[in-house]
């Protein structure tokens, strides 16, 4: 003989929440990968009066911190100081968005 399993719709409705609970967890997807980063490079001779800090506000974009832009003309362009010297060209590396 059988048994029938009655299950109460109170139960039933717990049962279905829990699950789509379970697979709503379980449907959740994280884009992890690694975006490509675009530069517009350009080649600046420094003037009269220019510093690190003004080039790096001519070429950072909005969503850009300043003191990461400034670390970036240093590091292109293998500056071991923000002090710039009149005459000298050095690599501007604009972040492009895309």
């Amino acid at each position: 003989m059988k048994k029938k399993i009655v299950i109460h719709s109170k139960s039933k409705v717990i049962f279905l929440l829990i699950l789509s609970m379970f697979l709503s967890m379980g449907i959740t997807v994280k884009n992890d990968s690694p975006k490509i980063v675009y530069y517009e490079r350009e080649i600046y001779t420094i003037h009269s009066g220019d510093n690190i800090w003004n080039l790096a506000e001519k070429i950072r974009n909005e969503d850009e911190d300043i003191r990461v832009v400034i670390d970036r003309i240093k590091e292109d362009n293998q500056l071991e100081s923000a002090l710039l010297q009149t005459g000298s060209k050095i690599v501007l590396n604009k972040k492009i968005e895309r």
